[in-house]
């Protein structure tokens, strides 16, 4: 991504395949590994798609 790109992602806000995120810190490669698979889940969920490889805990 260049400087360019991200510049306007910034401009262009939030969409169905942007979101900004808060920092989290987690404490723990667990903690970590939870984070990013439930954000990996809304994503691929974001437009009602579901996907048979991906499980919810």
């Amino acid at each position: 991504m260049t400087l360019a790109e991200f510049e306007n992602d910034i401009k262009n806000g939030e969409s169905l395949t942007v979101e900004f995120k808060s920092w989290v810190k987690a404490k723990t490669m667990k903690e970590r590994i939870t984070l990013a698979v439930d954000e990996l889940v809304a994503f691929a969920n974001a437009k009602g798609r579901s996907s048979r490889y991906l499980k919810t805990r």
